[in-house]
């Protein structure tokens, strides 16, 4: 699996999940260790956690939005 192949199940995992998932989770889903899901998000500029965070706050101004 690729750098950008583990990225990219990462945050289709976090976006099912609706937000952030711990890293020793992300790097079982992907079969490589904490560390190097932590560097494979560094090398596209935004952490494991930031993506999560947005994922979750996404969410909450759709939901706000469907409200109001």
């Amino acid at each position: 699996m690729t750098s950008r192949q583990r990225v990219l199940t990462c945050c289709r995992a976090m976006e099912a999940a609706g937000g952030p998932l711990p890293l020793k989770d992300l790097g079982a889903l992907v079969s490589c260790s904490a560390r190097q899901v932590q560097r494979d998000f560094d090398a596209i500029g935004v952490s494991p956690l930031a993506y999560g965070r947005a994922v979750r706050t996404d969410a909450a101004r759709a939901s706000l939005r469907l409200r109001f």
